[in-house]
């Protein structure tokens, strides 16, 4: 999981970023 500057947190899926 990362998170963006936004604080949004997405999981990285084959070098894809999904907004969870």
């Amino acid at each position: 999981m990362v998170a963006d500057s936004s604080g949004n947190l997405y999981v990285t899926d084959g070098g894809n970023r999904i907004r969870k």
